[in-house]
């Protein structure tokens, strides 16, 4: 299978953006602070402005998760809503129980990103608001990448 790269590409950034608006929107509507990930994120790698370097985590994270996507989507079950729908709630619970007890191992490995503690995981509206953020993500990619221009097998 061989990834068509640009459409690709822009879909993993456009479903992360997903994820950042949605994670912005949906805790204000419900009449909670906002959920700012893009902060959060680069907050983690304790240089300069924590806004850039969220936003560009978040987008090689988005990329990565596209081309992962990209290779695995005849894998999944269902049309490809549900496909997106299944692999959202992969990522994120990937993101959300494991990357950040990677992040924890890193930072005792690599100089000059601070200090980190993983929040142990825990299931309370703020898990099911990203939870539901991540579902978003994977609908967003399986709309953007369910062209056959895209995928494009040997």
């Amino acid at each position: 299978m061989r990834i068509n790269w640009g459409p690709t590409v822009t879909a993993g950034i456009t479903a992360s953006a997903a994820i950042v608006i949605f994670m912005i929107v949906i805790p204000q509507i419900m009449g909670m602070g906002m959920i700012d990930v893009t902060r959060d994120m680069g907050n983690v790698f304790n240089q300069g402005s924590p806004y850039i370097a969220g936003a560009v985590a978040l987008s090689i994270l988005g990329i990565v998760w596209a081309m992962v996507y990209s290779s695995i989507q005849s894998l999944l079950p269902g049309n490809y809503i549900s496909k997106g729908l299944v692999y959202g709630v992969i990522v994120g619970l990937f993101s959300m129980v494991l990357l950040p007890q990677i992040i924890e191992s890193m930072h005792g490995m690599i100089s000059g990103l601070g200090s980190y503690e993983a929040i142990p995981f825990s299931m309370n509206l703020q898990t099911l608001i990203a939870l539901t953020a991540y579902m978003a993500f994977g609908i967003v990619l399986a709309l953007n990448l369910n062209t056959p221009d895209v995928v494009e097998s040997h």
